[in-house]
């Protein structure tokens, strides 16, 4: 029953019907059932594109080869496909009720053959964008991840004699502790491993630099060639590797406590940012309000910003920075130009 709810209330917020109260609950849902993170971001990739008859036939094409590919029985596939056509036709009435049956019955059915392959091979947790997920690991650690942030790790997890997650994005961690089983963090371009600690990872692929904060304990951070190996002992220390030129991990201490907030402020749904580029704190927007951000004007993106968001939507966060920098930007579809 809770599984069916899930992807009624998916359906709902993809047709913008969802109320506050429902968005809720969907989050308390998909803290039972965070697998169901990626499922969420490849059908509403395919649902997002205007509702018409050639769109929605486009979709149902680029779906059928997404869910062939997690697919061995042709069976299956095919069952599955007929199903999701006769609710198109359906869809194509003009019903907002449609499609969220139409999400409901692949989703579903998505989630169950995703949970079945998960449990053969490795488990991905996932917070897409504009969102945030907490979990809780087998063995007692802890992770929240920041949006557009995927965590993965091997079934039987704790119970080898390393517990290995892999992280692109960004996470918290707070790690139980077991001399006998070393926890160790995989990035691209560095390993953090744990010696009795909470921290904060950034390692989004896009971004210029991979970053390791120290807030409790002791991590010791390796450049993926072993070149390089820093220890981290004390609080508010950290390590920045340029992701393009991975050779030297720079680590420095940061400056007084209120600017500690600014690693792990995320967490208390704040999106601090210091003297960062617009280009740069326009990938940041990107993730934490789930649109998309293009600039007409190379030279915008130079201009440098320092401020703090919380509660503001991206209207206000646009506005509020023009205050600072003159700039006009057009929304169609969270899809923002600037100019």
């Amino acid at each position: 029953m809770e599984e069916k709810r899930l992807w009624e209330l998916i359906a709902k917020k993809a047709a913008g019907e969802a109320s506050g109260q429902e968005l809720e609950e969907l989050n308390q849902l998909l803290e039972k059932f965070p697998e169901a993170m990626y499922s969420i971001e490849t059908i509403g990739h395919y649902w997002n594109a205007q509702k018409d008859q050639q769109a929605i036939a486009e979709r149902e094409e680029a779906l059928a080869k997404h869910i062939s590919r997690f697919q061995q029985e042709k069976s299956m596939v095919e069952s599955a496909i007929n199903n999701r056509r006769a609710i198109v036709r359906t869809l194509m009435i003009g019903t907002a009720a449609a499609a969220a049956l139409t999400i409901i019955g692949v989703g579903a059915w998505y989630f169950k053959l995703n949970d079945r392959i998960t449990k053969g091979t490795v488990k991905t947790l996932a917070a897409s964008n504009g969102t945030k997920n907490h979990v809780t690991l087998p063995d007692g650690s802890k992770v929240w991840l920041n949006a557009g942030s995927t965590l993965t790790y091997e079934e039987g997890f704790g119970k080898k004699k390393t517990r290995e997650v892999k992280l692109s994005g960004e996470g918290f961690f707070e790690v139980r502790h077991d001399e006998q089983h070393p926890f160790v963090i995989h990035t691209p371009q560095v390993d953090i491993r744990d010696i009795g600690t909470s921290f904060n990872v950034k390692a989004y692929p896009t971004d210029k630099t991979t970053e390791a904060t120290l807030i409790e304990g002791a991590i010791e951070v390796t450049l993926i060639n072993g070149d390089q190996s820093i220890v981290l002992s004390k609080p508010n220390e950290k390590v920045i590797v340029n992701n393009k030129a991975a050779t030297t991990i720079t680590k420095s201490a940061l400056p007084p406590t209120d600017s500690l907030i600014a690693e792990t402020a995320w967490m208390n749904d704040m999106l601090v940012f210091r003297n960062e580029t617009f280009g740069d704190l326009a990938e940041k927007m990107e993730r934490w309000y789930d649109v998309t951000i293009t600039f007409q004007n190379e030279s915008i993106k130079q201009h440098k910003f320092t401020g703090i968001f919380s509660n503001e939507t991206i209207e206000q966060a646009l506005n509020e920075l023009k205050q600072i920098y003159s700039f006009k930007y057009k929304d169609s579809n969270n899809t923002i130009v600037i100019y």
